[in-house]
């Protein structure tokens, strides 16, 4: 469990049998930054993702005896409207085979599951995510107040916490007041390096050691501001080096 602990990743489990959902939802609670929808298929629509609003980072589909119209549905739709398929279920049946590869199954996993194996099929499929994000640009947001106690710190925070909390966002939160900063205070966080420091080492900064400037937040929001014993800073900050 260890090097999935970090593991983020919002996941819709699919099934027509109850007891196959608690099994996953059971497996998957153990990773805390494993964010879980389930739905039970009754005699209802059969399209898995029928009045989901928001697609889920991995769909994790059980097949039944009778699940070929759920993979039918998931091939039916446009490829940029289905999220990548771990199907779970016994795979002897080629024509089934078939047509969970046409739905655009990433990994089919037998019964009685492995849990490493699901893991790593998720673990694969975090990666991708990773790497299409990378590959775009973040949105910047700045919050500027007109004058002290206006509450631009209070909305600040809150929408940072909302992005990664509820829009399961990758956000990074930075307070460049750098005499009265306190943003980690409102998360209960006391960080042992901030903003100062950070400033100080700009010529040496890459990503890799600017992500050791952060302190991450139980919700993922990960906040660079002032560190707990900084003192009021005195000093004149340079304009490029914010830049």
């Amino acid at each position: 469990m260890s090097e999935a602990k970090h593991l983020r990743l919002n996941v819709l489990l699919v099934s027509r049998r109850k007891d196959t959902l608690d099994g996953l939802e059971g497996v998957l609670r153990k990773y805390p930054g494993v964010r879980l929808q389930h739905k039970l298929i009754v005699n209802g629509h059969v399209d898995p993702l029928h009045e989901v609003d928001t697609l889920p980072d991995a769909l994790v589909l059980h097949l039944a005896e009778n699940s070929r119209a759920e993979l039918e549905s998931l091939a039916a739709r446009a490829v940029n409207r289905r999220p990548p398929l771990i199907v779970v279920g016994a795979g002897s049946d080629p024509a089934i085979m078939r047509m969970a590869m046409h739905a655009g199954a990433r990994d089919l996993l037998p019964l009685p599951l492995v849990e490493d194996d699901l893991i790593a099929a998720l673990k694969r499929i975090e990666r991708d995510h990773s790497a299409a994000a990378a590959r775009g640009e973040a949105n910047v947001t700045a919050f500027m107040n007109a004058k002290g106690g206006c509450g631009a710190t209070l909305l600040a925070c809150n929408v940072g916490h909302m992005f990664a909390s509820l829009g399961h966002r990758r956000v990074a939160l930075l307070d460049l007041d750098v005499q009265f900063g306190a943003i980690p205070v409102y998360f209960d966080l006391f960080p042992k390096r901030g903003v100062l420091q950070a400033l100080e080492n700009i010529d040496s900064l890459d990503e890799v050691s600017f992500d050791g400037y952060l302190i991450e937040h139980a919700s993922g929001l990960k906040i660079l501001g002032h560190a707990a014993d900084d003192p009021l800073s005195t000093q004149v900050v340079n304009a490029q080096q914010v830049q």
